[in-house]
């Protein structure tokens, strides 16, 4: 069932039940509770949420919770951990409220902890409590004490979502990083959504708040078993977006989570698992039509075939020694590129954008520029063989030393381009136009 269809299937159980439907944590404010209830509708919705300015606005009665007073807390504390507590120097007990700040979440997850090191006995209690840090100015601080009150399964999610992208994921994807069920893996995500770490988003779906993401991105960086846990990841991931479709904003998020993963691979200089990606038969995915995976990164020792980047968007990326097989870049916008030591061969740049790259010797063999649209450019020593630049526009490049062999010219726009140097082999320039063109003292071979 989507999204959509459970809201209208609520709201219509709203409409007709008295119902109380409690929203727990609630997080940004794209989702407006009131729609879910009609007028004269019998039920209520109760919300609770961080978000003092999201409560202001979305409840018709706001309830502003403050830490409780001192003996309240006490009451909570001694109800969670047991009387024992009673028994600690006035001076530790009061100590445990200031660390707490007296919020109740944490004051429950401090007696949970004193309940379970009590057992070893009231010198070990006293001494816990005597040590014990909690900087509740800190979030960190918070989640490395809350880290301990996780189980082993619960630390291995959180570890996991250090490689993800900081945005959502569902369910699936977590187990099959960790290789278990999806009954363990759903128990897992609601544990450490009922501590406040993570928020959910759908009945499958949840997302890590950014402190959370930074503080996964820290255990990540320890983890044991990344090797294994980001092959499994790439596998879902490319098998999930093998459906992606140009419009379809539900796979942007899995997408962002690729890319993720790719850039891992490339800070690690894994190889094999960079030219496994490229091979996938996936590569760039256009979500909400705009380039998200692999969009911003460096390129490395790589090699395209077949790749289908039409109407793409790339930018900010060193590509260095990639070779390019049979792709099609048509009407793509590629943006401060570096090309070292790269070759491309019968690829597709027709109606392409190209703006502000350095190509400088690069080969384009059997390459189709036609109607496309070059500016400032760094194309010197660059090889063209057997490439078309019909209606082709260049403008601002430097075309120094450059050699065309066998290259359609006809209707070529050059404007502001230094072509000193520049061989130009079979190539006739036919119905071509020049403006503030920097040349050798003798024209183009086949130039009127």
């Amino acid at each position: 069932m989507s999204d959509e269809d459970l809201i209208r299937l609520l709201r219509s159980v709203l409409a007709t039940k008295r119902i109380l439907l409690i929203l727990d944590n609630v997080a940004g404010r794209d989702f407006e509770p009131s729609s879910l209830l009609s007028n004269g509708s019998p039920s209520k919705i109760l919300l609770t949420t961080a978000d003092r300015d999201l409560a202001a606005v979305a409840a018709n009665t706001a309830v502003d919770l403050q830490p409780l007073n001192e003996e309240a807390a006490r009451v909570l504390l001694r109800r969670v951990a047991g009387d024992e507590l009673l028994t600690l120097p006035g001076e530790v007990l009061d100590r445990l409220l200031r660390l707490t700040g007296r919020l109740p979440q944490l004051l429950v997850i401090v007696g949970r902890e004193a309940r379970l090191v009590k057992r070893r006995g009231q010198e070990v209690l006293e001494r816990w409590a005597s040590n014990l840090k909690i900087d509740t100015g800190d979030l960190q601080s918070i989640y490395e004490f809350i880290w301990h009150q996780l189980s082993e399964s619960e630390h291995r999610v959180v570890a996991v979502l250090g490689a993800l992208a900081e945005t959502r994921f569902n369910d699936a994807l977590i187990a099959a990083m960790l290789q278990s069920s999806l009954e363990d893996t759903r128990e897992w995500l609601s544990g450490l959504e009922s501590r406040s770490l993570l928020q959910r988003i759908s009945s499958s779906d949840f997302q890590a708040h950014s402190s959370v993401h930074r503080f996964a991105v820290d255990q990540w960086a320890n983890f044991e078993e990344r090797d294994q846990v980001l092959a499994d990841a790439t596998n879902y991931l490319v098998s999930f977006l093998s459906n992606a479709s140009d419009t379809d904003s539900r796979y942007e998020p899995y997408a962002l989570h690729l890319e993720s993963l790719f850039e891992w691979y490339i800070r690690e200089s894994d190889w094999a698992s960079v030219r496994l990606l490229l091979n996938s038969g996936l590569r760039f995915i256009r979500v909400s039509g705009r380039m998200s995976i692999l969009a911003k990164t460096n390129w490395f020792l790589a090699q395209w075939n077949g790749l289908n980047a039409a109407n793409a968007i790339l930018s900010d990326s060193l590509l260095r020694g990639l070779q390019a097989n049979d792709c099609n870049f048509a009407e793509a916008t590629l943006v401060k590129l570096k090309c070292e030591g790269t070759q491309f061969n019968d690829c597709n740049f027709a109606g392409v954008s190209l703006v502000d790259i350095d190509l400088r010797g690069t080969q384009f063999n059997d390459c189709n520029f036609a109607g496309a649209s070059l500016v400032d450019l760094d194309l010197r020593g660059t090889q063209f063989n057997d490439c078309n630049f019909a209606s082709a526009r260049l403008a601002s490049v430097d075309l120094r030393d450059a050699q065309f062999n066998d290259c359609n010219l006809t209707g070529i726009y050059v404007v502001q381009a230094d072509l000193r140097g520049a061989k130009f082999a079979h190539s006739p320039w036919i119905e071509y136009v020049f403006v503030n063109v920097h040349l050798d003292e003798t024209p183009p071979p086949d130039a009127p």
